[in-house]
């Protein structure tokens, strides 16, 4: 079966997640290792959707992890770092 590894949320995963996180996105981003460059990049990218920002975040970051991490559980810390538990209770 094609796709990504069970421990990868999908594409459909990580469109629910990026709808429960809101603005808190940046703070996620960061997280995420993701640069200050990159965020501005994402908001110049698309500055009329919070969830299409957070959404390629996401998935940038998944592309980014090395096959032999188990993704979601890191995206699950993550979140709960960053003060949104309950998306990580609800979505992971």
């Amino acid at each position: 079966m094609a796709g990504f590894p069970p421990s990868d949320p999908s594409d459909a995963l990580m469109m629910d997640i990026a709808n429960d996180i809101g603005v808190e996105w940046e703070q996620l981003a960061t997280y995420l290792n993701f640069t200050t460059a990159e965020i501005g990049r994402l908001k110049m990218d698309h500055p009329h959707s919070a969830q299409t920002r957070t959404f390629n975040m996401l998935v940038t970051w998944r592309g980014r992890q090395d096959n032999s991490v188990n993704k979601r559980q890191v995206l699950r810390q993550a979140l709960t770092d960053v003060g949104l538990q309950m998306v990580a209770d609800t979505h992971l």
